[in-house]
């Protein structure tokens, strides 16, 4: 199995902006080896799975806006994963099972038949996938003396 580099770290980047975060939400990003991982979260740290395959990063930069969310840093992947061997594929989705949830051998047969047809003629069978990761901090509006102020919640 190969898969394609991300165009950006996630450790490296959401590791950074926890150190500051009082809240943390980390959606789809698989079983929870990331947040488990971490030396220190939030007081405030939640996780979801199952986001909709209709999520883009145009519609999740929208809805957070709306929300009142500043938005930090954004990118956005089409990373291909290349398998090799149908077994690896069988492997892959059995330790990922929320990619396909109702996933088994027996149910997925005959596509995995054709799978192997294709790692047969052409060496490998290519796996698209669609990623993508804010980072945004809540606005608070304070309002004060009949005036309205936003602030991105830091002092100063």
């Amino acid at each position: 199995m190969l898969r394609t580099r991300d165009a950006w770290n996630y450790t490296q980047s959401g590791v950074a902006a926890i150190s500051h975060a009082r809240s943390l939400l980390d959606m789809d990003t698989g079983g929870g080896e990331f947040l488990a991982a971490l030396p220190q979260r939030p007081l405030w740290t939640h996780a979801t799975e199952g986001y909709g395959p209709d999520g883009s990063l145009a519609v999740a930069v929208r809805e957070l806006e709306a929300a009142n969310f500043r938005i930090i840093e954004q990118h956005e992947a089409f990373p291909i994963t290349r398998f090799y061997d149908v077994g690896a594929i069988v492997y892959y989705l059995k330790a990922v099972s929320w990619e396909i949830p109702d996933f088994s051998v027996d149910r997925y047969f005959d596509k995995l038949v054709e799978i192997h047809t294709i790692i047969q003629s052409d060496g490998y069978v290519d796996v698209p996938f669609h990623q993508f990761f804010i980072r945004a901090q809540r606005v608070h509006h304070i309002r004060y003396h009949d005036k309205e102020r936003v602030s991105d919640g830091k002092a100063g």
